[in-house]
């Protein structure tokens, strides 16, 4: 679901096109690829040059078009606040825009990237057809494509499917749906929030194949990022015959007995919020990232508690303002209930 690019600053010039291009047109195509850029990418720059090319690139795009160039200039904002803004390493200064050949994409970008997006006529050198959208250049494994063709990139291509089929049919592998929907996703992340109101009730009935261990285990085994995992759920009262966590402290002795983190994990913080068990709470169903995204599932995590599910798992996709500040709304709800408890589980030295 998610894509580390490098664009071209001469390519994002090159999208407005010359003067014969209606405004409308040129406004059109840059809100094209910052869509898209804020749905799917990750951006990776050179470093001091490529980022000042970049930021003199979209200078002369606000010159022809004053709210394209707002775009892109908020976009980098978002990008940078949600820590989807990275420099190739430290003490680095490339430029994207010194690519000319398939050896230089691959010395600097190999590995750093995975799409390109980059002028036609480097674009066209490293193999992308007049008819194609996009190439993949063989030795770097890096997909080609140019700014007025990255919205049909077979990578965005695939991701657009993806997010619009909007369900996986059962018999569901679960290490497939981790692989393909929440891992990119959650690899990119600092802060994980895994929400669902019966979240814990599958611990109290001692299933070894539960979803919350194995999710753990998953986000755990991630390398790069230290991530603080935060979790949110409900315990249930005294008198009821549910087989559920009576406290958040008992939910989180449960977590601790089914999950033990690797000696050299990602997760450094690991957290839970729980509410008692009643009508009144939110039933937030959804993995939240800080990095502006989200996974939101119609049963929540309880299809994952099996390595392969009997029921479908339907999802939807979400980065728009408007849905995380939903998301985070009902996160609010569920912290601050009177009932509500924290309790650190596990925090790495």
């Amino acid at each position: 679901m998610i894509a580390r690019l490098a664009v071209s600053p001469r390519g994002i010039r090159e999208l407005s096109g010359d003067h014969t291009v209606e405004p409308h047109e040129v406004k059109g195509r840059h809100a094209a690829v910052v869509g898209l850029i804020r749905k799917h990418g990750v951006l990776v720059v050179g470093g001091p040059r490529d980022r000042q090319a970049l930021e003199e690139a979209i200078r002369a795009v606000g010159d022809r078009s004053p709210e394209s160039g707002r775009a892109w200039t908020q976009l980098l904002a978002s990008l940078v606040r949600h820590r989807r803004s990275r420099a190739v390493g430290p003490g680095v200064d490339v430029a994207i825009d010194d690519v000319v050949d398939a050896a230089g994409l691959h010395a600097t970008w190999s590995g750093r990237i995975d799409v390109a997006m980059l002028t036609d006529r480097v674009a066209k050198t490293l193999g992308v057809g007049p008819s194609d959208h996009s190439a993949v250049e063989q030795r770097s494994g890096i997909e080609v494509t140019t700014a007025r063709r990255a919205e049909r990139a077979e990578c965005f291509a695939r991701m657009r499917e993806l997010r619009h089929d909007r369900i996986f049919t059962s018999p569901v592998d679960r290490e497939l749906f981790w692989s393909t929907v929440m891992e990119p996703i959650v690899r990119h992340a600092r802060h994980v929030s895994l929400s669902d109101r019966y979240l814990f009730f599958r611990l109290a009935e001692w299933d070894r194949a539960e979803q919350v261990a194995w999710l753990l285990e998953r986000i755990d085994a991630l390398p790069g990022e230290s991530r603080r995992v935060t979790l949110l759920g409900s315990y249930v009262g005294p008198k009821s015959r549910q087989p559920a966590p009576r406290s958040a402290d008992q939910a989180a002795e449960l977590v601790r007995r089914h999950w033990q983190p690797a000696a050299s994990g990602s997760i450094t913080r690991l957290e839970l919020f729980g509410a008692r068990l009643s009508p009144q709470l939110p039933h937030p169903r959804h993995m939240h990232c800080d990095n502006g995204f989200a996974i939101q599932l119609d049963k929540g995590f309880e299809p994952f508690k099996n390595p392969r599910s009997r029921d479908d798992v339907r999802w939807d996709f979400h980065w728009t303002k408007k849905s995380l500040e939903g998301f985070r709304a009902e996160r609010s709800r569920l912290c601050e209930h009177r009932t509500s408890q924290q309790v650190t589980i596990f925090e790495r030295d």
